[in-house]
């Protein structure tokens, strides 16, 4: 059997996306099964999850922008803050980073 590679959060949006677009097309769920299982080489199952999820959304999901990993040096104090703030908040630590950083360029472009 073909080994895979297993698809990122981004491609698995892509690919929900182009299923959404492919029922809009007026194609049957079956077709739609089919047509996506070639496009991404994928199998019928795999297929099947992506339109079964295309149909539950009403507008295009936006495709995340790829993550990389940003290593800088801080405070010893400042990371056990970071996580109980996060913790507190019911995010994860690059979530709130990322949103915080967003934020300071936003206020200082």
């Amino acid at each position: 059997m073909k080994q895979r590679n297993r698809a990122t959060s981004s491609e698995i949006t892509e690919r929900v996306n182009v299923a959404a677009v492919l029922l809009g097309q007026e194609n049957s769920v079956r077709d739609a099964v089919h047509k996506m299982a070639h496009i991404y080489d994928v199998s019928l199952l795999q297929a099947k999850r992506y339109v079964e999820a295309a149909q539950q959304i009403s507008v295009p999901v936006p495709v995340p922008e790829p993550k990389v990993v940003l290593t800088v040096k801080v405070p010893e104090s400042l990371p056990g803050r970071l996580r109980k703030m996060a913790k507190s908040k019911g995010q994860n630590l690059s979530n709130l980073v990322t949103h915080a950083l967003e934020e300071f360029l936003k206020q200082n472009g």
